[in-house]
């Protein structure tokens, strides 16, 4: 108890300053912030699983996707573990990401990921050629990432991840770094959970390249400003609030502080039948475009004594129409490894 006491206070104490230092870099100005970011792909959630609870992921139990959420659930990895996933904008817009979990015996987890956001040729169009000129030009955003991810005690776990991020725009290109920090303390009280996480925290971007514009002006068009990435603070809890032989339910709640909006509010539930069976449904709460429930459900296989997991999400949202998240999932631990890690989440 006095253990568990002390890790918990060591949490308090670690990110009561990130939370202060992170009110000073980003005062609470509300929605006047909006606008101000780069890189605004990194804003995505592209976990279907999240997407159906609302967003409220920071405590969610360790997957495939886990990192991309909190980095400290890579921890509860059992095994190697793969998975992809598809968030669909319409119009032919998809963000998609590729994830792996590498364990490392006795010593943590690696894992990477790669999102990647792309639009498809556009064609060039000219005062003169509004059709078309004939040629076409490329835009897409890329974010490739490497981290570590350990647990410190049988409560604590701690994950750390570097990232390179690119976006192209025709002849202009913006590049930059940037980290995910997180934290997740698990109890023994219907699994109660509390996380942390800070989340594309880095450098400036700015778009660079020359471009001789066939237009009625004359020049070439140069961008000197840098914008800062859409660095995102989140902290929650979830709980076990009902449990029996096939049966369980899980609630989450975060709060969400990021540098270029005002904060907001996610909750989200999950029932989970006999580990097989996923229901989800959650709210976003001062989020003005996204004001309606989201949904998902998720089925989990046994295959080859390993599990393969499908998950699907829809979020309705007030401008873009319904988003739709579908992602697959599949993990070299053993079934039953697997499925205690999704539903007790014991340390390694």
């Amino acid at each position: 108890m006095r253990k568990s006491a002390y890790t918990l206070g060591l949490l308090v104490a670690t990110l009561l300053p990130m939370a202060g230092a992170k009110a000073q870099l980003f005062p609470n100005l509300g929605g006047s912030r909006v606008g101000i970011s780069a890189l605004t792909f990194l804003k995505n959630d592209i976990s279907p699983r999240s997407v159906g609870m609302g967003g409220a992921n920071v405590t969610l139990s360790g997957n495939a996707f886990g990192a991309a959420q909190n980095p400290a659930q890579a921890a509860e990895a059992k095994g190697f573990a793969v998975g992809a996933s598809d968030l669909a904008y319409g119009g032919g817009l998809h963000h998609s990401l590729a994830t792996a979990l590498i364990p490392i015996k006795n010593a943590g987890n690696l894992y990477t990921q790669v999102h990647t956001l792309n639009m498809g040729p556009e064609k060039v169009r000219t005062e003169f050629a509004p059709q078309g000129t004939g040629e076409t030009f490329q835009n897409y955003s890329l974010s490739a990432e490497v981290g570590y991810a350990r647990n410190l005690s049988n409560r604590f776990s701690i994950g750390v991840g570097l990232k390179f991020v690119r976006e192209q725009l025709a002849q202009y290109a913006a590049n930059g770094v940037g980290a995910d920090v997180g934290f997740l303390y698990r109890t023994d009280w219907r699994n109660l959970r509390f996380g942390a996480c800070l989340q594309n925290f880095g450098t400036n971007s700015t778009l660079k390249g020359n471009y001789s514009p066939d237009l009625l002006q004359t020049g070439t068009s140069t961008f000197t400003e840098g914008y800062p990435a859409p660095t995102l603070f989140k902290m929650g809890a979830s709980m076990d609030a009902y449990t029996a032989q096939d049966h369980l339910i899980t609630v989450h709640a975060q709060l969400n502080h990021p540098n270029d909006n005002a904060e907001n509010l996610r909750f989200g539930t999950e029932y989970i039948w006999a580990n097989m069976l996923m229901l989800r449904t959650g709210i976003k709460l001062g989020v003005k475009t996204e004001r309606y429930p989201t949904f998902g459900l998720g089925f989990r296989f046994g295959f080859g004594g390993h599990n393969l997991q499908a998950d699907y999400g829809i979020n309705p949202t007030r401008y873009l129409g319904l988003m739709h998240s579908f992602g697959l999932s599949f993990s070299l631990a053993s079934a039953s490894a697997a499925n205690t890690t999704e539903t007790a989440n014991p340390a390694q």
